[in-house]
This record gives C-alpha cells, sequence and structure tokens, in this order.
C-alpha cells in the first residue's frame, strides 16, 4: 500500500515539475468549428467537340492467316516422333495446350470485333480537334508471330528420342519454343481483352478512364485540361471505330474553407452527409452539396461540382456570429469519436478527446482538450483508450508560439450532452415496441382495479332477506343461519 502511494507521489510530483516549465500563452477563441482544409470547387461546365477514332490496320484474312500459323506449329508438335516416347510425352505432350487455348479464345476476340464493323465508309468529319490511334497494331502482331515461327523452325521433325535425350542443346530448343508460344498467346490475350473492354464501353456511351491521359495530350486540349469526358456517339466503318467526344471543362471555379466541428467530449456538429459548411473567400459561411458527377451532364468530374444549399439556416447564422448559445440551440449534435491529432491547413495542432495526454517538448499541457497548439518544438499526443501515440514535427518557421483554447463554459458542454442524449433516445426509438409496453401497462393496471373492486364488494356484502309480511329487508335469524349452514353442509 505504501508503495502505491508512493508511486502516485512521484507521478504528480513529475507533472508538476513539467508544467512548471510550461509558459506559452493562451487564447481563449475555440467555438464549435474551425477552418481546416481548402479547396476548388467547379461551377460551371463548357464543352468542346473533338472525334476520337481507333484504327483496325489489317483486315479480317490477315488476321486469319496468323492463326492458321499457331494451328499448324500446333498440329506440327503433335505429330513430333519425340512424343511417341511415353517419358517425353508425360513432359512435353500438354506443355503447349494452355497456349492453344487462349490462341483460340482470342481467335473467337477477333471474330467478334470484325462483326461489328459495318460494311460501309463512314462520312468523314471535319473537326478541329482530333485522336487517331491503333487499336490492332499490324506491325506487332506480324513481328511476334515471325519470332515465335524462328523459334519452331528450330525444331525437326526428324530428331528422334535418343536424339534428344541425349542433347540438352535440343531439349533447350523444345523448351524455348514451348514458352515463346504461351507467352505470345497470354499477351494476345490481355491485349485482346483490353481492346475488347474498349469496344464495350465506347459502345455502351461510357468513356475509358485510359484514355484520359492520351487525349489530354492533344495540342487542341493542352491549353486547360478537361475534367471530364462524354461521349456522344458512337459508330464504326469498314476499319474503325469512332466517336464523337464531349471535353468538359470547369468555366468557374471558387475556392472554399472547409469547417472543422471541434470534438467535445465525444460530441460534435452534425451535418448531412452530402452536405457541407465552408467559408468563401470572402470570408462568409454557407452550406454547400457536392458531388464528383456532374448533375446536367452526368459524367465523372476530378473537381468536386458543388451547389449552395439553404440548410438550417438558424444554425448557420448563429455559427456565423460565433454565438456558441444559439448556435447548441438551433443545430444538430452527434455522438463522434474524436481523432488523435489534427494538423490543420495553417499547421496548427488540433487536440481533441477526454483521455488525450499533450506534450510540447519535454512539457506536459495543463489545458483540458480541445486545444490548437502552435509551436516551433514536436507536440507529443498520447490516449489511454484506445492506447495510441502520434507526434507532430514542429513548425518552422514559427511566428508566434500560443494555445487556443475553448470558449464553451461548462453548462454550454452539458447542455449539448443533453441535447444529444434525448435526440439519440427519439432516433433509436421503436414506435411499435413503445405502443405495446403502454398497452400492456394498461392491461395490468385495469385487471389492478379490477381485482381491487371485486374485493371490496365481496369484503361489504351482507346476506339479507324479505319478510314476506312485512315485505321489508331484514337480516336472517340466528336459528335460520344455523339452518342455511346444514343445508349447505349436506349439500356438500
Amino acid at each position: 500500500m505504501q508503495k502505491g502511494w508512493l508511486w502516485l507521489e512521484l507521478v504528480l510530483m513529475s507533472v508538476v515539475v513539467s508544467t512548471q516549465n510550461f509558459n506559452m500563452r493562451n487564447r481563449n477563441e475555440l467555438d464549435l468549428i474551425i477552418d481546416d482544409q481548402s479547396f476548388l470547387s467547379a461551377q460551371n461546365s463548357v464543352n468542346k467537340r473533338l472525334f476520337l477514332k481507333l484504327d483496325f490496320n489489317f483486315t479480317a484474312e490477315e488476321i486469319l492467316a496468323l492463326f492458321d500459323s499457331v494451328e499448324t506449329i500446333f498440329s506440327s508438335w503433335e505429330s513430333l516422333k519425340i512424343l511417341e516416347d511415353e517419358s517425353l510425352k508425360k513432359e512435353l505432350g500438354k506443355q503447349l495446350d494452355l497456349g492453344i487455348a487462349l490462341f483460340r479464345k482470342c481467335k473467337t476476340f477477333f471474330d467478334y470485333l470484325y462483326s461489328q464493323l459495318k460494311r460501309v465508309l463512314a462520312t468523314p468529319r471535319h473537326s478541329t480537334c482530333v485522336y487517331t490511334s491503333e487499336l490492332l497494331d499490324k506491325d506487332v502482331y506480324t513481328a511476334q508471330m515471325k519470332y515465335l515461327m524462328s523459334a519452331w523452325a528450330k525444331v525437326s521433325a526428324s530428331w528422334d528420342v535418343d536424339q534428344v535425350k541425349a542433347d540438352v542443346g535440343k531439349m533447350s530448343i523444345i523448351y524455348d519454343v514451348i514458352h515463346r508460344f504461351n507467352q505470345l498467346a497470354e499477351n494476345w490475350a490481355e491485349n485482346l481483352y483490353h481492346i475488347l473492354n474498349i469496344w464495350e464501353e465506347l459502345n455502351e456511351n461510357k468513356f475509358p478512364e485510359h484514355l484520359n491521359g492520351l487525349l489530354n495530350l492533344l495540342p487542341c486540349l493542352q491549353s486547360s485540361q478537361p475534367e471530364a469526358y462524354k461521349i456522344i456517339n458512337c459508330d464504326s466503318d469498314t476499319t474503325s471505330l469512332f466517336c464523337d467526344i464531349d471535353a468538359i471543362y470547369p468555366e468557374t471555379t471558387k475556392k472554399y474553407i472547409v469547417q472543422k466541428p471541434i470534438n467535445y467530449e465525444n460530441i460534435e456538429l452534425m451535418f448531412h452527409p452530402k452536405i457541407f459548411l465552408v467559408k468563401n473567400e470572402d470570408g462568409e459561411f454557407t452550406f454547400l452539396n457536392c458531388s464528383f458527377t456532374d448533375p446536367k451532364l452526368g459524367v465523372q468530374s476530378a473537381l468536386p461540382i458543388c451547389y449552395e444549399t439553404e440548410y438550417n439556416e438558424n444554425c448557420l447564422s448563429a455559427l456565423a456570429r460565433k454565438d456558441n448559445s444559439k448556435s447548441i440551440e438551433h443545430c444538430e449534435f452527434h455522438f463522434a469519436d474524436p481523432e488523435l491529432g489534427h494538423q490543420l491547413k495553417d499547421n496548427g495542432i488540433l487536440v481533441e478527446g477526454t483521455e488525450v495526454i499533450a506534450q510540447i517538448g519535454e512539457n506536459l499541457v495543463p489545458i483540458k482538450p480541445p486545444i490548437v497548439i502552435y509551436t516551433s518544438e514536436k507536440v507529443i499526443l498520447t490516449s489511454k483508450n484506445p492506447p495510441r501515440k502520434i507526434t507532430f514535427p514542429g513548425l518552422i518557421p514559427v511566428v508566434e508560439q500560443y494555445i487556443l483554447t475553448s470558449r464553451l463554459s461548462t453548462s454550454q458542454i452539458a447542455l449539448m450532452q443533453k441535447r444529444v442524449y434525448w435526440d439519440n433516445i427519439y432516433v433509436h426509438l421503436d414506435y411499435k415496441l413503445f405502443i405495446f409496453c403502454v398497452l400492456i401497462i394498461l392491461h395490468i393496471f385495469n385487471f389492478c382495479i379490477s381485482c381491487s373492486g371485486l374485493r371490496n364488494r365481496g369484503k361489504n356484502r351482507k346476506v339479507i332477506y324479505v319478510d314476506k309480511t312485512t315485505n321489508f329487508l331484514r337480516k336472517p335469524s340466528k336459528k335460520r343461519r344455523k339452518r342455511n349452514f346444514r343445508e349447505n353442509e349436506s349439500l356438500l
């Protein structure tokens, strides 16, 4: 027991010593929100039309000739004398099966693509912004097939089993053919799968994302990079797939500063998931509804597209005036786990949480969060539950070192907690269960009243008789009561 008290005294002494050296100036300026990161928002969009042309620069007959060469290699492979040997057949016989399956699948892809091409030439486009590319490069496919054929030409059909087993060089040639055959099949399958995805997306009026960087290189678009592309129409002729595309630019942009809610004992401001509280360049507060999809054009945008929206005007007005009492009255709050530490745009360190220990250099900060620290020394934040630790480097250069502390009073924080508590009960209240419980209570109450009435009624009842001569009520005589008892006893 004495050891426990001794340890506690040592801890308290270390805290006192470390806080005695703490002499940083405080500013009582924190409210319910604080400036965080800034961002650009697109306001209105303008379009520029461009023409995309993807060429198949060799015919279906030329493609068919390549696959005929593949089938020739495979059939010649199966007829090799060396595969008559059981050991070599077991080792080599199935080595080209995966490759030939992929080649045949590629041929199916080619047949489909060429079946989609129209048999008439397209009307020439007269656009000043054109991007042309080759979906199928004849030179590449032809060179790859020649490379495979050159390897296969080194294999002789006259080789017998003994020659191959005795000659390491011949076995190396055979394995080189296997490797080239299967590798080329995988490359063609991957390339054609990629081409097929482009084809399908364009025909569904969806813009392939990997074309974004390629189109941005066009000289006609380099003056200002588009935010998005929208497919207007796609068509084909005998040799090409082509599309009319709109490049979409933001006509104007605005800069906003996001307002971050400050967490007070696991409670902070709450807004709609798609609504943000921001400050514009004029210092005015407003609510924004933001999305990365242009509602007019239906395309994805690199910049968020934001529109001012009317949302809880009383709350907005109170926050703009920094009237914390009115803000607590009109705004919505919820329970939220605070960040251990958050670096703001001005490099201040926002410290939140009920079990956080802040340390500047070697000195503990004897101020209850939330606080914002500006210092040239490193800041160490430690949390007990859950156990976490984070270190922020000091700010260089720092004009002034100080700490922002909260302006909210204890009673205002308690009022926030009370509001969130009852709002939380109201939101999670099951009305059907509540009505059911009320009805059960009413039934129990009614049953108790009924039982009480019957008891009193039985307790106060007296047996009376009517005198036949006088027709008046009278109490039965003692003799009559005894006779009634005997009669009742005999009946039992």
